[in-house]
């Protein structure tokens, strides 16, 4: 890329939607981690297992958990 101005700024935009690419990507596997923990915890719960073990195991508080109880 030369000093041009013009190039500057398409080098930059392409900076910034690689990081917005990657910022992306990352929610998406805490949300579907996310979303993990708490099928296990449901699925824990259904089987009749402790919510201490419950949090011990995914993660999750106890109040995240007691709203899966409701």
């Amino acid at each position: 890329l030369g000093i041009d101005d013009k190039y500057n700024a398409y080098y930059d935009a392409e900076i910034v939607h690689k990081k917005e690419m990657n910022s992306a990507r990352y929610e998406g596997k805490r949300e579907g981690s996310r979303n993990r923990e708490v099928e296990i915890a449901r699925n824990m719960l259904r089987s009749g297992e402790d919510i201490s073990k419950v949090t011990k195991y995914t993660g999750l508080s106890r109040k995240e958990i007691n709203k899966l109880i409701v």
